[in-house]
């Protein structure tokens, strides 16, 4: 009764290279949504360039979180299980750049941290020992090739629409070593009870934003590998996955 078995991702990734073997770990728990973006034409980027449809379409994904993300500090809350998995998965990481970055949910403490957040209404409930929020999209991120140690995502990969493996690739680009992904597992998260015989709409929409597991893993390149967690029937943290508890 204590735990259900959706899922969310987390992938962790180490640099490719002589005697280093990239592995993504997908966490399944629900987490705090995010939105990676970043922002384009930066002088100094690596990938600075005029804004495009594509930018603009990300724009509106942000402005999206402005409506929506009202409040949001005050349901989705960091759950103890999953905030000790992620900063696990950060190793002796010193320097993190977090996408999507938000209400500050799951940001480490005791690290240096960059965050990146486009939405003014979710940076606004960020806490007063979080560092500000830069707005910018996830596939241009405005930091040079392995600028910080590690890279965080969490729950914002299925908010980059058509832009999810640019926004993966440019976490690689912009991390010496860990990239740490959470997201919904799609197949798990639609087959839940509450989805599949009561909002078959919603299930369907699951499937249709969020990328599989394997797939972000191979966005990373390397081998990569899943791990499961569980979500606990008593979360703090509200996303849709802890219903299976709580429909109500």
């Amino acid at each position: 009764i204590g735990t259900s078995a959706d899922c969310t991702a987390l992938v962790i990734a180490n640099p490719p290279g002589p005697g280093l073997v990239t592995r993504a770990v997908c966490i399944h728990e629900p987490r705090a949504l995010r939105i990676w973006l970043t922002r384009t034409g930066v002088p100094g980027s690596a990938h600075a360039r005029p804004m495009t449809e594509r930018d603009s379409a990300s724009l509106e994904a942000s402005i999206r979180y402005d409506t929506i993300g009202r409040g949001y500090g005050n349901v989705r809350r960091e759950d103890p299980v999953l905030r000790a998995r992620i900063h696990s998965a950060l190793r002796e990481s010193r320097s993190v750049v977090n996408v999507g970055a938000g209400t500050g949910s799951y940001e480490p403490l005791d690290r240096y941290v960059i965050a990146i957040e486009p939405s003014d209404v979710m940076a606004s409930q960020r806490p007063e020992h979080a560092p500000p929020a830069l707005r910018a999209f996830a596939h241009a991120l405005p930091l040079r090739d392995h600028a910080v140690d590690a890279a965080l995502a969490v729950m914002t990969v299925h908010h980059w629409d058509e832009q999810q493996e640019r926004g993966v690739r440019e976490l690689r680009r912009v991390a010496r070593g860990p990239v740490v992904i959470v997201t919904i597992d799609p197949r798990v998260c639609s087959a839940m009870w509450l989805l599949a015989d009561y909002l078959p709409e919603a299930a369907e929409l699951i499937r249709s934003i969020y990328p599989a597991p394997e797939q972000l893993c191979a966005w990373l390149g390397g081998t990569s590998r899943v791990e499961p967690v569980l979500v606990s029937h008593d979360t703090p943290d509200w996303s849709i996955l802890s219903y299976w508890a709580h429909p109500e």
